[in-house]
């Protein structure tokens, strides 16, 4: 779980960096803690054990897009 929890925020960080126009995900850090982002990851990822093979920095970018969209209401 401390791998993803990195890696969130590796990602979010290097996403920072775009316009929000073109943002994959958002997250708000007053409405979700890092601790419930890196919950949620873990269990998408949970249910895609078949897909463990793949690169991680696109697994946890996929489910954050997945679980934090940008028209979602945890933004």
């Amino acid at each position: 779980m401390h791998a993803v929890f990195g890696l969130i925020q590796v990602v979010d960080t290097f996403q920072q960096a775009d316009p929000p126009t073109q943002r994959v995900f958002c997250i708000n850090p007053n409405l979700v803690s890092l601790q419930e982002v890196t919950e949620t990851t873990v269990n998408w990822l949970k249910k895609r054990p078949e897909r463990l093979d793949e690169d991680a920095y696109k697994l946890v970018t996929e489910s954050l897009h997945a679980n934090y969209s940008c028209d979602s209401r945890k933004i």
